[in-house]
């Protein structure tokens, strides 16, 4: 009897023994994986995300054009001029629709003085964009680059309506000075709505014909 107990005891401390070993073991293991991760993360450093600009068709070609959007892109006078438009188109619109859109891509787009003043606008009670019964529509007229500068001149027209009915019309001329912000850090999130980090840095607006006030539809 004495001798069955003597067994079972050593069997039991056999056990326990073994089952400390494992588990010694099991630590050693999840350290060396752990090791092991870290050791292929280091040696496979994250790729950094590159942003790329894609260029649509206009009404008279049907193409797509996909660049990637670093330094080199931002001397081609194309571009610039994309981007002059539509910087305007942006900052002059307003349908009461997507209003909101298009002013957070002016800010994207605009030095921090530049961003002041067209918020200084929008928020004037006299502004048309306090209006709501109000649209402004805006239809380039010409867009001049200045050579060996940073300087776009864009002329427009400006059609004031109420409803379909048409209430001013007048031609308009924007000077924008402008930069490519290469230093600065941009959120991923925003890269679409800015990938060349284009900052307009001076707005000068200037009315350089009023046609009649219409009426009509």
């Amino acid at each position: 009897m004495f001798n069955k107990v003597k067994d079972t005891v050593e069997i039991l401390r056999i056990e326990n023994k073994l089952i400390n070993i494992l588990f010694k073991m099991n630590i050693i293991q999840f350290i060396l994986i752990v090791v092991l991760v870290i050791g292929l993360i280091s040696l496979f450093p994250l790729k950094e995300k590159e942003p790329y600009l894609v260029q649509f068709s206009n009404a008279e070609m049907n193409f797509a054009v996909v660049r990637k959007a670093d330094e080199a892109i931002t001397k081609d006078e194309a571009i610039r001029q994309s981007l002059a438009i539509s910087y305007v188109h942006s900052k002059e619109t307003k349908n009461n629709i997507d209003d909101f859109e298009r002013h957070e891509k002016v800010r994207l787009q605009s030095s921090f003085d530049v961003w002041q003043q067209h918020k200084a606008i929008v928020n004037d009670e006299k502004s048309i964009f306090q209006k709501k019964d109000l649209t402004r529509t805006i239809n380039i007229i010409t867009v001049n680059l200045f050579p060996n500068t940073n300087v776009a001149q864009i002329d427009f027209r400006a059609t004031i309506k109420r409803g379909d009915n048409i209430l001013d019309e007048a031609d308009f001329r924007a000077v924008i000075s402008y930069e490519f912000s290469n230093n600065e850090k941009i959120k991923f999130n925003d890269i679409a709505k800015n990938p060349l980090v284009y900052k307009v840095t001076a707005y000068n607006l200037s009315k350089i014909s009023q046609t009649e006030k219409k009426d009509k539809k």
